[in-house]
């Protein structure tokens, strides 16, 4: 994966254009975001490669299992409805500035070559932290044994 600085206004242009191919282009956003993105995968566990391994190996199914046992069996835990109203959604804020809405300068994008899209969260070394699932299991969920998914 290669960081680099593109247009703000030719960012999403050229994301969406990449989707078809194996170099995909994803918009981190602005230099703070690009720090943060960074600070992600230094403090990493493990890198992209170990992630996509792990991913054929690893159930989400019974990681939720085990959480469901850990967490709410025998805790007094009140589950909630799930909500069923939708929330307007904002903007695309990724190249512009939120409170201004002016086009950045440039905006940060990440290069990278995958053979399918889910495999892209694994480039950026997300999970683990905070009590969330390892990488491995939303890798393994989302497509690792379904080719289909690109």
């Amino acid at each position: 994966m290669k960081i680099e600085s593109l247009p703000g206004k030719s960012a999403f242009e050229t994301a969406i254009t990449s989707i078809r191919g194996n170099e995909r282009v994803v918009i981190i956003g602005n230099d703070e975001s690009r720090d943060l993105v960074e600070e992600q995968i230094d403090l990493a566990d493990s890198d992209w490669e170990t992630a996509l391994e792990e991913a054929d190996q690893t159930s989400a199914e019974d990681w939720f299992r085990e959480q469901i046992e850990k967490f709410i069996v025998g805790n007094d835990v009140e589950i909630g409805d799930w909500p069923t109203k939708a929330f307007p959604k904002g903007d695309w804020s990724l190249n512009r500035d939120i409170l201004s809405r002016d086009l950045y300068e440039h905006v940060n994008v990440a290069r990278m070559n995958v053979e399918s899209s889910w495999q892209i969260p694994a480039l950026f070394c997300f999970g683990g932290g905070n009590a969330c699932p390892i990488p491995a299991v939303p890798f393994g969920s989302i497509g690792s044994r379904d080719s289909t998914l690109t």
